[in-house]
């Protein structure tokens, strides 16, 4: 996790300092925005490995970041971080890409779990995109071309 760049958003102005200096201790590049305005304008400035977000925030939403966060770069992980306990919440944030949902006030070692498995899931994805590049898949069924044979799956 040392190094990589992460995105607080939120209102709550003494949330949003007690997490910044835990995720700066943990080795985390830490940028802070306090609404989804400001959130949306860093995003669109620059590329972060990793956003949380509260949902509930005046000017523009956490839905809006989370939005953004996801259209800007897909491989960005986003973390919902709310008070909002309703579960359609978390469907919707869900359903624009969130990454993973907590609820507030969270330990800041349940968060730092929930970064660091997102960081994993991130560095998942990017090698498959990576190996897609090299490997001939099937454009039918998705599955690795075996092109000695001419047909799709390996060993065929």
């Amino acid at each position: 996790m040392h190094g990589k760049s992460i995105l607080i958003v939120d209102d709550e102005q003494t949330l949003l300092d007690c997490l910044s200096r835990d995720l700066i201790i943990a080795g985390l590049k830490v940028t802070t925005a306090v609404n989804g305005e400001e959130a949306i304008h860093k995003i669109k400035n620059r590329v972060f490995d990793l956003v949380t977000t509260d949902l509930v925030m005046p000017v523009r939403d956490g839905f809006q970041v989370v939005k953004e966060a996801k259209q800007m770069s897909p491989h960005t992980m986003v973390i919902v971080l709310t008070g909002d306990v309703a579960s359609e919440s978390a469907v919707d944030a869900f359903r624009l890409g969130a990454d993973d949902f907590l609820q507030k006030p969270c330990d800041t070692d349940e968060l730092l779990c929930r970064i660091a498995n997102c960081f994993a899931k991130q560095e998942l994805l990017r090698m498959i995109a990576y190996y897609e590049k090299f490997l001939p898949m099937c454009s039918h069924c998705a599955k690795l071309q075996d092109n000695r044979s001419n047909k799709p799956g390996l060993g065929n």
